[in-house]
Formats: structure tokens, sequence, C-alpha cells
């Protein structure tokens, strides 16, 4: 649980910020602009506890170029580092489509921040969930213990989701080869995909098989991510 000194942040932040409920808070703008800030606790995303941070644009009015908003969200965040020793993490939300713009107005927040050498800021960008592209970003304070530790974890996070995009985007080439030679000669194509980890590396068993003239025949992808053995053999 995570919490914030509100008397000593309100000193800082343009706009003012209460307590919705634990871990909860809110302020509204000058252009109307309700939004709510949660402070989540996160144990499974770096194997470590961090803050996962969200803004919320509660009635989703629009508040362009509004320097309080980018110096309430900066004071919030230096606030979380003097109340917690702790890890700040931003995904960004993907309603509406907007992860990107989102991602790119909070890069330019913090790279205006003039604070902002006292801590280790790095981001992730465009790594899929269920075909949705995600962003994010990592804010550590220099002098925390666990810096290395903590940056090693993110840097092979991003790196093995990287690469499953890497995989996919050859998994949808290869398939759909596969699927044009199936259609071509009159066959039938199926896919099993198997993915797991194991001594920490993702581990894939991909197969697919085509029912091609009374033949069957099968492909198969095996290995870790960095190292796929691609085989194509048929069976009579």
């Amino acid at each position: 649980m995570y919490s914030l000194d509100l008397p000593r942040l309100n000193l800082r932040s343009p706009y003012y910020v209460w307590e919705v409920k634990e871990d909860t808070y809110a302020f509204d703008t000058d252009y109307g602009v309700a939004y709510e800030i949660k402070l989540g606790v996160n144990t499974e995303v770096l194997q470590y506890e961090v803050c996962a941070f969200d803004i919320n644009n509660k009635n989703g009015h629009p508040s362009p170029g509004d320097k309080n908003l980018r110096d309430t969200i900066i004071a919030i965040i230096e606030e979380f580092f003097l109340s917690n020793n702790g890890v700040f993490l931003y995904i960004c939300a993907t309603e509406n489509g907007l992860q990107v713009q989102r991602f790119r107005l909070f890069v330019r927040w913090f790279n205006t921040y003039e604070n902002k050498a006292q801590y280790v800021f790095r981001t992730v960008e465009g790594v899929m969930d269920e075909d949705v592209p995600n962003y994010g970003a990592i804010i550590v304070q220099r002098e925390n213990p666990d810096l290395d530790l903590i940056l090693k974890r993110f840097d092979e996070i991003v790196q093995i989701l990287q690469k499953e995009i890497q995989l996919g985007l050859t998994m949808q080439r290869c398939v759909a080869s596969l699927d044009y030679f199936a259609r071509l000669e009159g066959g039938d194509i199926v896919i099993k995909l198997k993915k797991r980890r194991f001594s920490g590396e993702t581990f894939c068993h991909i197969e697919i098989s085509l029912y091609i003239c009374g033949e069957f025949w099968k492909w198969r992808m095996n290995g870790g991510v960095e190292k796929m053995k691609f085989r194509l053999c048929k069976r009579l």
C-alpha cells in the first residue's frame, strides 16, 4: 500500500489533490476535467514490488496544453518518492486507442521536469497484449539500493516482449505462406501453439499441420525464442 502526504503535496501542486479512498486520489482542473489517480501494488511484472500508477480522466473532457496538469502529475510523482521508497510504473490506458498519445505526453512531461536527473527513466513501447499495443515507463530513484536489479529485470521483460512481437510477425508470415499453399493445393491448415516459461526463458512449440491431396504434412518450430529451429517433415 502506498500513501501520499497530502498537506505537503498541496504546497507544490497547482491543483488541489484529495484522497478518495485508500490508494486513490483525485483533483479537478481549470478546464473542468476530473482526474482520478490510483497507486496500486504490482509484484508480477518485475517479480519485485512496484507502484502501478494509473491516471484516469473521469469525465472525458479535453484538457489541451494544461501546464498545471503536468505540474500536478509531477508533484504527485515527487511526493510518491518522498513518502515511499518504491518503484514507479506507468502503463498507459488503452481505451479509445489513445495509448500512444498518452505515452508521448507523459514522456514529454517527465523530460521537461527540472529534477529528472535524480531518477532513471526507461520506457517500453508498442508491446502487444491480445493484439493491443501497450506503452509504459518506469521511474526509479538513482539512490535506490536495488537499482541494478530493478533495471535488469525491466530490461529482461522488455526483451522478452519484443521477442514475442518478432515471433508473432514471423508466425504471421509463415502462416500466410502456408495458408496460401494449402488453399492453392486444396488442403486444410491447422495451427497449434504452446508457450511456457522454463528457467527464465520463454519456450515455444509451434505445430502447423496441413492436409493436402490425401497426405499429411507437418511444420514444427521448437526451442527458445532466440534459437528457434524449423523442420518441415512429411508423414505418409
